[in-house]
């Protein structure tokens, strides 16, 4: 990021390197740790399946009650253990996700205004900035279900019809694939 006049410049190649690292650091670890129990014992190649990720392929992108309690609490407990970095590049990575969503509210709630481009421009991305450096409930909520989706994304993915010794392979060769 750049200080140019007090102003806070996020430029294309800081967006690259935050979705990056997303995407092949912390996406890693989410996937991981939704699916497999590092806590049981097991040996190097073969890993204990959790149950949250059994449910959720079962369901294939339906959330019950019981699963959406389940990730809710997983999601949450996941979050909790990120330091603030980790969280910051969240929030980028879901501001990406939606930013789109965020250009449609942001010109239905200033329809009324007369601002020239550049104000627009100026206005929108303090917006931005905002809920970036002071998350509220519903931005961290917006996090939250951007996670939700990829979890349920990458179960759709995976065959569990069949837990066998090379399930766990599969499910690692599958986080690649999403991580790359």
């Amino acid at each position: 990021m750049i200080t140019i006049n007090d102003q806070l410049k996020v430029t294309k190649q800081v967006n690259q390197i935050t979705r990056s690292f997303v995407t092949r650091v912390l996406k890693r670890d989410l996937l991981y740790l939704f699916c497999f129990d590092t806590k049981a014992p097991c040996s190097h190649d073969e890993k204990t399946i959790t149950y949250r990720l059994e449910t959720a392929w079962y369901y294939q992108g339906d959330i019950t009650p019981e699963l959406l309690l389940e990730l809710q609490s997983f999601i949450y407990n996941y979050f909790k253990m990120l330091n603030e970095d980790e969280k910051m590049a969240w929030y980028y990575y879901t501001v990406n996700e939606n930013y789109l969503n965020y250009t449609d509210e942001f010109e239905a709630s200033n329809f009324e205004m007369n601002y020239t481009i550049e104000e627009t421009n100026f206005q929108f991305g303090r917006n931005l900035a905002y809920k970036l450096n002071f998350p509220d409930y519903s931005f961290i909520n917006e996090v939250y279900s951007t996670i939700q989706s990829i979890l349920l994304s990458f179960s759709c993915e995976l065959d569990l019809s069949l837990i066998n010794s090379y399930t766990s392979e599969t499910i690692l060769e599958t986080i690649d694939i999403h991580t790359c």
